[in-house]
């Protein structure tokens, strides 16, 4: 593999692997900023937290690519969960 091969890590969701490129979190707290005619300062109000996201960019490489991406291909397809495993997910 190259470089580039070599900086990816491994996870999986239901049994299928893949390769993670990036992955990240995001969230933080909700805020709604008004702004009022005739007024030169705005007022936020705090909403809260926003709720927690994850994404990650995956990929399907190796010699075993092809069914994988079979197996990927039913994945969104089926309504039951399952469990994720990546290096940037806990």
């Amino acid at each position: 593999m190259s470089d580039w091969g070599d900086r990816l890590r491994s996870g999986s969701f239901r049994g299928v692997s893949f390769k993670v490129e990036i992955s990240g979190r995001l969230g933080g707290c909700r805020a709604a900023l008004f702004e009022f005619p005739k007024r030169d300062t705005p007022y936020t109000e705090g909403m809260g937290r926003r709720a927690k996201r994850f994404g990650m960019t995956c990929y399907v490489i190796g010699s075993d690519s092809a069914s994988a991406s079979r197996q990927w291909a039913a994945v969104p397809t089926t309504m039951c969960s399952g469990r994720c495993q990546s290096p940037g997910v806990t």
